[in-house]
């Protein structure tokens, strides 16, 4: 790519907070082009337009030294004459975990070539008009530590018809010339390396419900983060003293409440005084009655501890509206005092302390303080919060203190509004509260929102989106501000969201409009990874079938840019998790470009840190040692499904720095892994303390030096194998010597950092010996019977994710196929029968209810019910081996890279029939748990074989 663009942006601030711009430029084209590319990437995302026709958005994420662009094909979209290259860009002015910050900026140019040979060139420069959008409200709120804003729009502010050539923007600015493409600022950026996710509209299953609601009183969110810390750019956790505070004025003596409805995963809430008067909030959240004298309320609440956002959500429900004063005069409403200390927790292999003395002095006094007045001895650590940092429209918060004042029956004619036709809802004003509807998508789904409403100007629609009802209520996701507002302009329009949402409910409120709205259309934009659906599974258990098809619809929900955790909380991209959801796509997709990404993108955080990071490419600088193993784990696994050896040589000096890093950094006198980092494996009541020798993690890195030495093998690297082999078998002696009990025939979980033996034999620890192949042979029997005990994996496990790897080890230790079935049936049992649509992260009292990395079953179900699994790399050998204990048949499709395979089995009176189509240059290895039935016979394409 032969850039002549230059960067631009505005004349405005480098790196403003939640800043929209739109820049645009007219393109006479005098002859039709033979082709026509626009080449385009900015900071920090951006919507393409041409001549009005929404065409794509982007970037993928990536970290700042590559920033990735997009290619479109302009082609058919370009026409004689004057034609419109517009771009919407957003720039965060903070850094996400999806997103390191940068400053503000956009590239594009549009290459073309005409019929007589000749080429145009046309890129960004200063003759690109620019003016930020005024629909979007700045002072919003982040939609979750590791998201950026929630969109508040209003359509009276908005630019109407400015993606069209004839939009007049004589009175635009001109756009400023940041510099050149390649400038240090973000490199050169490199080509997109997936296809463009899909975009396909998917209508809701009903409208479930529909109710008058009333808010019950003032709501406030403020944003300290940025005004205590002074830091915008990371998104570590930070250990902080220090205290918020504000004057309520009071129209007259009242009784109050005062709601903290936020979990404090998103917000911050402790021990208050109010007038001098002591509260101490007790649960989480929380609601406290106070009194409040007429006039002026002086409010103090502690705010230290731990928090990743340093954020205050209230609602203040009482007989008359309140206001708030900055102390001491300043704006905005609201101040922070101090940090008297903050400490950022990095777990990043270093010894860091980030503890804080609760003893300090100015500390300790402050919370003395009982006037205004007394504010001024303080004033070194007094910050004035902005009124840009305060945001009175935290939907979340005003759904949760809220009054039903009655349900209202749904007619058939309110289904209209979910229906593709050409009527609509009608949604009459209602005194005494707003109108609020419930919609069910009917499942899980992940996208835009799009919408065609007619409704007076100024009405107010907020949307909450979430996962479940709960007792015929939404589940409000308090741990996360999945919401927008949208005010109205007069009469019909229509918006489509900027922002993609995991969700199956819409949660729909109508207020201040004061005749009829018509809602003619509400849908989504289901944006996911474009796959095939060349996986299938079905078998005479009818729970399987469904755990599979659940399972599969999670892996696609998760499938971005990149793999992510899940759809709505996080959209993150954690290493761990990409295992098991690489495993799960291979038999549900065979969507092989998405892993070969996430497997590249990994390590490239080992510019910054001796092991390849949790999550990426963000501002969340950690470690989680089993996530960088699992990493190298799915190298090796991608390259026996796919045979690429390309990507193993791309990869494989990375391999090598981990595996030197790990020797040179982190093994102790024993000779075994230790460090001070994140040291979980899953969600449940192990002995992983954050220093100190972790079990789990040895056995893990034991499997990886031993995955990395295949690798080196496959790529010829003969003395680099040597030395991970004599690495590996080292480990390993040292974790049988230090890390196994004789007298309970089990590994503990850890050595504590004072030489403590921990009291604890989970059975994860023991599965991830059992799996990595770590165990001294003459103790392999009595670790089988313990993780062999399916009581014991209820009673120890918990995640689905965990659950994976226990299956692959009951598998691999022989266990019954139908003991197996039932286990996976007994764990999922929950999900299914609440109706779930997706897999949990959790079993019980989970966060987040579509997680991939509990999609568990389209992986087992495939590979060991099906039974197909690769013998040689990229599936040129496969072995045809299944345990048909508990099921009378089964059937399915396999893809591999040769093409895909169809396998048909039937068991009948101890006589098995498998029928095998598939690409005839696949050779198919039929395994011994097949051959034991008295009569087997075996055919392929067509063809009856001799076993």
């Amino acid at each position: 790519m032969d850039w002549h663009a230059k960067w631009i942006w505005d004349s405005g601030e480098e790196k403003p907070r939640n800043k929209w711009l739109c820049f645009r430029r007219n393109v006479t084209i005098n002859e039709k082009p033979q082709s026509a590319c626009l080449h385009i990437t900015a900071d920090s995302r951006y919507e393409l337009y041409v001549n009005g026709a929404r065409i794509g958005n982007g970037p993928v994420r990536s970290w700042p030294f590559e920033l990735s662009y997009d290619t479109y094909n302009l082609t058919d979209m370009l026409t004689t004459g004057v034609n419109c290259i517009a771009v919407f860009v957003t720039h965060y002015g903070t850094s996400t975990m999806q997103y390191c910050l940068g400053r503000g900026g956009m590239i594009a140019q549009l290459d073309l070539v005409y019929g007589s040979g000749s080429k145009q060139t046309i890129g960004t420069d200063r003759s690109w008009k620019c003016k930020e959008h005024d629909g979007y409200q700045r002072n919003s709120l982040r939609i979750s530590p590791t998201q950026a804003w929630m969109e508040i729009f209003n359509a009276n502010n908005s630019l109407w018809d400015w993606t069209l050539p004839c939009y007049d923007d004589t009175a635009w600015e001109n756009s400023r010339e940041i510099g050149a493409c390649g400038i240090k600022l973000w490199g050169m950026p490199v080509p997109r390396d997936i296809p463009f996710l899909r975009d396909e509209p998917v209508y809701p299953k009903m409208v479930e419900g529909m109710r008058i609601v009333k808010p019950v009183g003032q709501v406030v969110s403020v944003d300290m983060q940025e005004i205590f810390t002074g830091e915008v750019d990371d998104r570590v956790k930070k250990n902080i003293l220090g205290y918020f505070c504000t004057v309520i004025r009071s129209p007259e003596d009242m009784r109050a409440k005062i709601h903290f409805p936020i979990f404090k995963w998103m917000g911050i809430f402790g021990r208050f005084k109010l007038n001098g008067q002591v509260y101490e909030p007790d649960s989480e959240p929380c609601t406290v009655e106070v009194s409040l004298q007429k006039g002026d309320n002086l409010f103090i609440m502690d705010i230290s501890g731990i928090y990743r956002d340093i954020l205050v959500h209230m609602c203040i429900e009482a007989e008359a509206p309140v206001s708030f004063r900055s102390p001491l005069g300043g704006n905005g409403g609201f101040i922070c005092v101090g940090p008297f200390e903050c400490k950022p927790i990095l777990q990043i292999g270093e010894n860091i302390d980030f503890s804080v003395d609760k003893e300090n002095a100015d500390y300790k006094k402050f919370w003395d303080i009982e006037s205004e007045y007394e504010l001024k001895d303080f004033a070194d650590y007094i910050k004035y919060v902005p009124s840009d940092h305060v945001c009175s429209e935290n939907i979340m918060t005003i759904m949760i203190c809220q009054n039903v004042i009655s349900a209202s029956p749904v007619s058939y004619d309110m289904q209209n509004m979910i229906i593709p036709n050409d009527s609509f809802s009608l949604i009459e004003p209602r005194s005494g509260g707003d109108t609020e509807i419930i919609v069910d998508m009917g499942r899980e789904v992940s996208g835009y929102i799009e919408f065609d409403i007619d409704a007076p100007k100024g009405t107010i629609i907020d949307f909450c989106f979430t996962e479940a009802m709960q007792g015929g209520e939404p589940e409000y996701m308090n741990k996360m501000f999945n919401t927008m507002r949208y005010v109205a302009r007069e009469g019909r329009q229509s918006y489509r969201s900027v922002i993609r949402r995991g969700f199956r409910y819409i949660v729909i409120a109508l207020r201040n409009y004061n005749r009829a709205v018509r809602f003619y259309r509400l849908h989504t934009n289901l944006n996911t990874y474009p796959v095939a659906e060349l996986g299938s599974f079905k078998c005479s258990n009818g729970r399987m079938n469904e755990l599979w098809e659940m399972s599969k619809h999670t892996t696609r929900l998760c499938m971005e840019d990149t793999f992510v955790d899940c759809p709505s909380y996080e959209q993150n991209f954690w290493l761990g998790d990409t295992r098991t959801e690489s495993l799960a796509n291979y038999y549900a997709f065979g969507a092989y470009d998405i892993v070969k990404r996430c497997l590249k993108l990994a390590p490239k955080s080992l510019f910054r840190s001796k092991l390849p990071e949790s999550q990426g490419p963000g501002a969340f600088r950690n470690i989680l040692p089993a996530w960088s193993f699992l990493w190298i784990m799915a190298c090796r696994e991608y390259y026996e499904y796919t045979g690429d050896k390309e990507l193993l040589a791309e990869v494989f000096p990375h391999l090598m720095v981990t595996a030197e890093n790990c020797r040179n950094y982190y093994i102790n006198e024993q000779g075994l892994f230790q460090i001070n980092a994140w040291n979980l494996l899953e969600w449940a009541k192990m002995d992983t303390p954050g220093a100190g020798v972790i079990s789990h993690q040895n056995m893990e890195l034991y499997k990886a030096l031993t995955d990395i030495a295949y690798i080196a093998e496959q790529l010829n690297k003969n003395t680099e194998k040597i030395w991970l082999t004599d690495f590996a078998n080292k480990l390993k002696k040292a974790i049988n010597k230090y890390l196994w009990d004789e007298d309970k025939g089990l590994y503990f979980d850890c050595i504590h950092s004072n030489g403590e033996k921990s009291k604890i034999y989970s059975i994860q620890t023991n599965i991830m010996a059992y799996l990595c192949d770590c165990i001294d042979e003459t103790r392999t029997e009595r670790v089988e019977k313990y993780i062999t005990d399916l009581s014991e994996g209820k009673a120890w496990i918990g995640s689905p994710f965990m659950t994976f790897f226990h299956l692959e080890a009951l598998f691999k230790a022989g266990v019954a196929g139908e003991a197996i079935l039932n286990y996976m049936d007994d764990c999922w049992d929950e999900m299914l029968r609440e109706d779930a649509t997706t897999c949990w992260e959790t079993f019980k009292n989970t966060r987040s209810r579509c997680h991939a990395w509990s999609a568990a079953p389209a992986y087992i179900l495939s590979a060991f019910v099906l039974g197909i699994r690769p013998a040689k790399p990229g599936c040129s050998e496969v072995m045809v081996d299944f345990d048909t204990s508990g099921l009378s048949w089964a059937r399915g499709s396999i893809p591999t890279p040769l093409g895909r395979i169809d396998i048909n089995w039937e068991v009948k009176n101890q006589s098995i029939t498998v029928n095998i189509r598939g690409p005839e240059n696949i050779r198919y290895i039929i395994g011994n748990k097949v051959k034991i039935h008295n009569n087997t016979k075996i055919l392929i394409n067509g063809q009856e074989i001799a076993v």
